[in-house]
């Protein structure tokens, strides 16, 4: 069976203690993206503070941690963050594995100019196939709202091109999406693929260590040989 080459747990919070993150992230550097979500207006508390995205993103530089920033809202379709916090926001970007730009837009001129800027990192949500050679795509057919879908009508993987998959992926639900996926690949071998989680992996709306330590563990955990 191909499992995803990373799982991102998105939502990294105000509370998260970081030094737990830390230790997940210790256990599989190269399976872990941690995604913060970067609203210029939402309360939600799924979306850090001002003050807090900066000692997250810092704290992940400094440890080196692999981090997305998800650009959600306004953030998403214009250039809010070059008025206010603007350069640590470039500092956030540069430093990311990827950005990703959620609402569907992809052909917008602000989607264009974020890859001017920050080429090579920018991953679209989407939930149907379109072509593009300049952008990831992370297919997601519940919007962004985390729900769970009856039957994934996943697009073929294609051959050496890395691609997501998010909507209302649990730990209860993940092993029956990586079947779906793995039935639409002609050859596991060339095909790469990714997963995207973040409502499932909340408890009273704040991030969860807890379920993030499970899920990683159930898909990575390989016992050392004695």
């Amino acid at each position: 069976m191909l499992l995803p080459e990373y799982l991102t747990f998105t939502g990294v919070d105000d509370r998260t203690n970081l030094d737990e993150l830390k230790t997940i992230h210790t256990k599989y550097p190269k399976n872990i993206e941690w995604g913060v979500l970067l609203s210029a207006d939402s309360k939600n508390a799924r979306y850090p503070s001002v003050d807090g995205f900066n000692e997250i993103i810092n704290y992940f530089i400094e440890n080196n941690i692999t981090y997305a920033v998800h650009l959600c809202g306004k953030m998403a379709r214009e250039a809010v963050w070059e008025k206010d916090n603007k350069k640590e926001y470039i500092k956030a970007f540069n430093n990311a594995n990827t950005i990703q730009i959620n609402g569907g837009l992809e052909r917008s001129q602000y989607v264009d100019y974020m890859n001017s800027l920050f080429k090579n990192k920018i991953v679209l949500q989407t939930k149907h196939v379109f072509d593009s050679e300049n952008y990831r795509q992370l297919f997601d057919q519940s919007g962004g709202r985390g729900k769970e879908v009856a039957k994934v009508s996943v697009p073929s993987l294609k051959l050496n091109k890395l691609v997501g998959y998010a909507g209302g992926i649990s730990y209860l639900t993940i092993f029956q999406y990586i079947r779906w996926i793995n039935n639409t690949v002609d050859n596991t071998k060339k095909c790469k693929y990714w997963l995207d989680m973040e409502s499932s992996i909340r408890t009273n709306n704040w991030f969860d260590l807890e379920k993030i330590n499970l899920i990683a563990d159930t898909l990575y955990y390989r016992p050392k040989r004695i």
